[in-house]
């Protein structure tokens, strides 16, 4: 059974993905402040250098973006007002590399604001693709354009008009802008996720926020069956957001394995203790390191590791049980869906693998080392166990937050926590702390803490 658990009322969205009872993937989004790649920006060109065939856009941010000629379905005019797409992040001081090729993208199609055609895979046999291209090509209006992927040919028309028309719906409703600055991005809750896992993958989708459910709902009515409002999330889910958190940091795997990443590599070393060094060594070995082959691939997946990744597997001193070894990762990766370059076995005896390093692992995100996360982690966490105290029986929340974390809150929230939940919520500083501390009770006892310790209190949390 796979199933999809979005927590979607915090200020840090979370979905996990559950497969047979087991939390196999996960999704982190916060606010950005820097320009993401597939972010689409009103613009204005600044200046066009012939030399180098480019124009630098000012698209509201530090830095103007970079727009070759190639990537631009016009020749660009100094101070002309242009829609453009990222197509490459910032990095440093160097703008975002832009593109005037808009898209959207989803499973099964990309929609095209500009794109007037519509374009199908050429996987596909000719008469595949003239029944997708005859399907589509009167439902476009204006300029409009889209992409039919390859897995189009496999879904039911009804489910392609859905995801086009949500596709299309999120396009008329960008925000309009005259001045340089963002118009619309793709979020990863839920939209990159929806690319890699189509609606239809999932047997159940699980919302903690009764509205987005309900959104939901009305853009795909044929998925209605399986999306579901729940407001106990984190007991629907089985477990809490931070001990999932609290897992993929966590560089011991059941005892089983240990995981280190640093900056160059990650390497992962499968525990011995299960080999007893008696008789039968050999056969020990291998069936030890075949069960630690599923967890390895398992972990890969769920903590996004990438890069250069060694595994050093108990030795088996036999190239035949290597092989056994190195076919039953593989097998098993393709199984979850990894595209992993397995290289083989080394002098040392070390499994070298490479993944392509598209974004940091989740232990970088989440700002971890030695079981301490970062400040902005930190304070998602609180913020979630505010929100865990709607449907308790506390009259008043009292939060106590480090000096530093005062303009943390400010530029994090962007709308009051109070307003999510029935409990009066007071917050105070507390100069002498590294952390945040949070007491609950009635009104009247949240007062008397406060009077007694001389706190200077705010309600504006």
């Amino acid at each position: 059974m796979r199933q999809l658990f979005i927590n979607h009322i915090p200020t840090e969205k979370t979905a996990l993905l559950k497969e047979d009872g087991r939390i196999t993937e996960v999704w982190f989004e916060r606010p950005e402040r820097t320009p993401q790649v597939g972010a689409i920006y009103s613009g204005k060109v600044t200046n066009v250098e012939k030399g180098i065939k480019a124009a630098f856009v000012d698209i509201g941010t530090e830095t103007n973006g970079f727009l070759h000629l190639s990537d631009c379905n016009q020749p660009p005019v100094e101070g002309a007002k242009i829609l453009v797409q990222i197509k490459k992040a910032p990095i440093g001081s160097k703008g975002p590399v832009l593109t005037t090729d808009l898209s959207i993208g989803a499973a099964n199609l990309v929609y095209l604001p500009v794109g007037k055609q519509v374009h199908v895979s050429r996987k596909l046999t000719d008469d595949q693709q003239q029944e997708l291209r005859s399907f589509f090509v009167d439902m476009l209006e204006g300029e409009e354009g889209v992409i039919l992927r390859t897995a189009a040919v496999n879904m039911q028309k009804e489910s392609l008009i859905e995801e086009w028309t949500y596709l299309r719906h999120k396009w008329k409703n960008r925000t309009v802008r005259n001045e340089p600055g963002l118009v619309h991005s793709t979020a990863v809750i839920p939209d990159q996720v929806l690319q890699h896992y189509p609606l239809h993958t999932f047997d159940q989708i699980i919302i903690d926020d009764a509205a987005t459910s309900k959104e939901w709902k009305k853009s795909f009515p044929s998925y209605t069956d399986h999306i579901k409002w729940e407001r106990e999330f984190e007991a629907a889910l089985g477990t809490t957001v931070q001990s999932v958190q609290e897992r993929i940091v966590n560089p011991v795997v059941e005892g089983s394995l240990h995981i280190d990443e640093t900056e160059a590599m990650v390497v992962i070393d499968v525990n011995s203790a299960a080999y007893t060094g008696k008789s039968n060594k050999q056969q020990t070995a291998l069936q030890t390191n075949m069960k630690a082959v599923v967890a390895i691939v398992e972990e890969i997946r769920l903590r996004r590791l990438a890069g250069i990744i060694l595994i050093d597997f108990i030795n088996m001193d036999d190239k035949k049980s290597e092989s056994k070894v190195l076919q039953a990762f593989k097998r098993t990766a393709k199984q979850h869906g990894l595209f992993l370059n397995v290289h083989g076995f080394t002098r040392l005896g070390l499994l070298e693998v490479t993944r392509k390093k598209e974004q940091p692992s989740w232990k970088s995100f989440l700002g971890a080392h030695d079981f301490h996360y970062s400040d902005t982690t930190t304070f998602f966490q609180l913020e979630r166990a505010i929100l865990s105290l709607n449907n308790s029986a506390h009259e008043a929340v009292l939060i106590g937050l480090p000096k530093e974390w005062e303009c943390l809150k400010n530029r994090l929230i962007s709308s009051g926590i109070s307003s999510k939940i029935p409990q009066e919520l007071f917050f105070y500083i507390d100069p002498n702390s590294s952390t945040f501390s949070l007491e609950t009770g009635s009104v009247e006892t949240v007062r008397e803490i406060v009077a007694s310790r001389g706190f200077h209190i705010d309600k504006g949390f």
